[in-house]
Parts: structure tokens; sequence; C-alpha cells
């Protein structure tokens, strides 16, 4: 890497890892289409190794909140998502269900603005996780489904919860990619470049947690969702 380059690749990674930590998820989604550009292996398996090692941080400091039942339930659909995700795109094209899968984030979060209220049920979680499943497959976005669903609770709890979700759903996805021998050196290697980031991203989150969990978690949360749904649609139009 070059000084500019590498420059900006700090500086992108760690507002990713601020946002992250912040409000619970915005990492992948900030840093991966800009890192993919550069250089391609970047995805999937670097990303999904900071998709682990950051949300342990974020679970480490927000554990006393962590809503282990939604985790379950959440993981339970995130396999089954998974599992779907691979037999539907024998059917119809990747394009088209993220096309879907955008859209349905889209106005799901639109009518999250207006009365639609979405609480974190079992069963809500459940569907969560299948769609998160679904759409960390076939798009590479799998935070919404999970944060539209934890929208109304508080930052802590929000962060643990989502935090957690993504710490055993990443590594089952290592570890289907392990089995498949789609992991090397050179992933590890892209990992550790993103680490210092990461770490001084994490930090500097302390000062901006307590004022967004004052009445903004909700706002922002929804906001990066619609933002994810949005990206979804634009890469399935020009997949």
């Amino acid at each position: 890497m070059d000084f500019l380059y590498f420059a900006a690749f700090s500086f992108l990674v760690i507002v990713g890892a601020f946002l992250q930590s912040v409000i619970g998820l915005g990492f992948v989604m900030l840093v991966a289409p800009f890192l993919v550009l550069y250089n391609p292996d970047f995805v999937p398996v670097p990303m999904l190794l900071i998709g682990t090692f950051l949300p342990l941080l974020i679970v480490w400091r927000d554990r006393k909140a962590i809503h282990f039942t939604g985790i379950k339930s959440a993981i339970a659909g995130r396999i089954i998502g998974n599992l779907l995700a691979v037999g539907l795109l024998s059917i119809i094209s990747q394009n088209t269900y993220m096309l879907i899968f955008g859209g349905l984030i889209i106005v799901t979060v639109i009518l999250s603005t207006l009365t639609f209220n979405i609480r974190p049920t079992t069963v809500n979680v459940g569907l969560a996780g299948i769609l998160s499943g679904l759409m960390g497959t076939l798009a590479a976005v799998g935070g919404p489904p999970m944060a539209i669903v934890y929208q109304n609770e508080k930052g802590d709890v929000i962060r643990a919860t989502l935090s957690g979700f993504f710490v055993l759903g990443t590594l089952l996805s290592i570890l289907f990619l392990s089995i498949a021998g789609k992991v090397t050196l050179n992933d590890f290697r892209l990992f550790f470049y993103m680490v210092p980031g990461v770490l001084i991203g994490f930090y500097l989150s302390k000062y901006a947690v307590g004022f967004v969990d004052r009445g903004y978690m909700r706002k922002a949360m929804l906001s990066v969702s619609f933002l994810a749904g949005v990206i979804v649609v634009i890469k399935a139009f020009w997949g």
C-alpha cells in the first residue's frame, strides 16, 4: 500500500468500527464496498474475521445487557436462512433476491417510522434471523433485519445482542468456508491490516455511546438499515 491509500484505508476502517461500536452494525456495509475495489480478497474472509473480532469487543463491553434468548432464536433462524439461500440460488438469480430483500428492508424501515411497531419476540427474532441468513448469504448485508426487530430496545441491549448474533453467525460462515478450503494465510494478513483501525474506532466510540443512547439510537439504526437496503438494491441493478 502507498501512504495515501493506507491513510484513506485506515480512516475508513476507523469510521466503520466507530459506527458499529456505537449502534451495533454498519462496518461491513461502509467499509467493504471501498476495500473490494482496491483488493477483492478483502471479501469475504477478512471481513468475516473482522465481523467476529469487533463484535467480540462490543459484547465484552456491553455484556450485562445481552439478550441470550434472542440470540438463540436468531442463530437458529440464520442457519435456516443460510440453507434456504443456497437452495434459492439454484432457482432464481442472486440479483433478483438482492432486489427483493433490499426493497423489503426499505419498506420495513419506512413502516417502522410510521405506525408499524415490531417487538423482539421469539417468533420475530427467529424470522429476522432467517432474513439475516438469506441477506447475509445473498447480499453480504445481514444486520438490518435484526436491527429492525430490536429498534425499540435500549442501546446497550441492541449493541450486545446484535454483536453476539454476529459473532456466532460469522463463526459459522468461517467454519463452512474453512471446510470448503476457502480460508488462506493471505486472509489473515488482510485481517491484521484492519485490526489497528478497528481498535481505534472501538476506543473512540466510548465518547459517543452515551450521547446516541439518549434518544438517538433508534433513528441511527433505522437510518443505517435504510441505507443498507438502498445499497443492496443498487448492487442488484448494477449486477
